[in-house]
């Protein structure tokens, strides 16, 4: 029979090491995307404000534009909007063209936007999404983009449309 002192000791020394070796390994957290908040429906907008555009352009080129007010981007951007209203175009957003893994959401929900080709000159093509490039929308209008190979969106990548409404776009070919 065993003495308790020797118990004891014995527990002293083997609790400590099976903790050890019975520890849970830490598990990485996913983080979420980069947030981008626009704050204008002006376009191009100024220096002091997040315009639609000024957020592409940032979420292109993983980094900040000085021109803007923008959050600078990631490569897996998500923006979003504090403001409701028309955007009127007078040329085309710049293109999408994230990938290796990155991705865009430009989501409208909690606002009424709407992205309009026309801004009283000749109708402009809205958005193009790269080969390679992903892009999702949700709850946008977009809206009289006219151009031959896409008016509203012409897509070369992947693109993911979520309650959103097209209006108007034209698409002819030359």
């Amino acid at each position: 029979m065993a003495r308790p002192a020797v118990l004891v000791a014995l527990l002293v020394v083997l609790v400590p090491i099976g903790v050890m070796l019975f520890k849970p390994v830490a598990k990485a957290i996913p983080t979420g995307p980069n947030i981008i908040t626009v704050d204008t429906t002006d376009d191009p907008g100024t220096s002091d404000e997040c315009s639609l555009r000024a957020a592409i352009t940032n979420a292109n080129n993983k980094g900040s534009d000085a021109n803007s007010t923008c959050a600078a981007g990631t490569g897996n951007d998500l923006i979003n909007f504090s403001v409701s209203g028309t955007i009127q175009l007078d040329n085309t957003l710049p293109a999408i063209v994230n990938s290796s893994g990155g991705s865009l959401t430009i989501d409208g929900i909690g606002q009424t936007i709407t992205i309009d080709g026309h801004n009283g000159g000749s109708p402009v093509q809205i958005l193009v999404v790269n080969t390679g490039a992903t892009l999702n929308l949700n709850e946008l209008t977009i809206e009289n983009g006219d151009f031959n190979d896409g008016g509203g969106v012409s897509n070369g990548g992947t693109l993911t449309v979520t309650n959103c409404t097209f209006l108007g776009n034209e698409a002819v070919d030359a």
